[in-house]
């Protein structure tokens, strides 16, 4: 009972969380006043982008992003069932979604409301493609989880160690990953019908036990005991699925 307070009470916080910088006010009116006059969004890379959302990368080793940073955790804190807070955001990169909102401003910054994120651990310290994944409620339900949890997977196999997601999933985070995995996977084997499942995990970022998870799933291997190859019927590899489209980084 005490949790579920304690939990109830942190959802109501977010209620007074600046929608742009994630500033934490003390009441509606004070809210109110702040945000007609708040623009401020990460001082960071953008490493996404297009018409209808940017995302930021938000590396807590820097003293300029602490603050920004434990806002984030706040707003996990309050969000997340089965993850323990992060208790020192130095050792995490966050990735930080805005969707751009047309109704409140017809100029730059003002137009993004801050809609959600996913952690990383620095890649010294861990190999997680991602350490929790927080989207708000009211942006549940456009695929916003996946496109997030497809990133961490693009920025594994552009740092060229494919990673797996932080244990343990949640029911729903167990159903998003599978379902991408499987996306993931297809796509690579769209393109060839025989390849070994080393080189699918580098072409996806996909660690090599997911790639397995996915393929046994879509009944599409057959492993030979003598040799690493999974061969794959190309007419299962090309079944189209419907899935957000692909993150793609925008850096050089």
């Amino acid at each position: 009972m005490k949790r579920q307070r304690a939990k109830d009470d942190l959802l109501h916080d977010l209620n007074y969380h600046c929608k742009c910088c994630l500033k934490k006010c003390a009441s509606d009116r004070i809210l109110s006043l702040h945000e007609d006059e708040c623009s401020r969004v990460p001082d960071a890379p953008v490493v996404f982008q297009n018409q209808h959302l940017v995302i930021f990368e938000v590396d807590g080793r820097y003293p300029s992003n602490r603050v920004f940073a434990k806002r984030l955790v706040e707003v996990g804190i309050s969000l997340l069932e089965q993850k323990h807070p992060l208790e020192d955001v130095q050792l995490f990169t966050f990735f930080v979604l805005y969707m751009r909102d047309t109704s409140t401003s017809v100029s730059g910054l003002r137009r993004l409301h801050f809609a959600g994120f996913f952690s990383k651990e620095h890649p010294a310290s861990s190999t997680s493609s991602l350490a929790c994944i927080v989207i708000l409620d009211e942006f549940r339900g456009y695929g916003l989880g996946t496109f997030l949890a497809a990133l961490s997977f693009a920025l594994s196999r552009r740092s060229g160690s494919p990673a797996t997601p932080e244990r343990p999933l949640s029911i729903s985070g167990q159903h998003l990953y599978a379902s991408l995995w499987q996306r993931l996977v297809r796509e690579h084997f769209s393109r060839s019908t025989c390849t070994s499942v080393e080189e699918c995990s580098a072409s996806t970022g996909v660690a090599v036990d997911d790639v397995l998870r996915a393929l046994y799933s879509m009944r599409m291997i057959a492993v030979k005991s003598h040799h690493p190859l999974a061969f794959v019927e190309r007419s299962a590899a090309t079944t189209p699925t419907h899935s957000p489209p692909e993150a793609t980084l925008i850096w050089p």
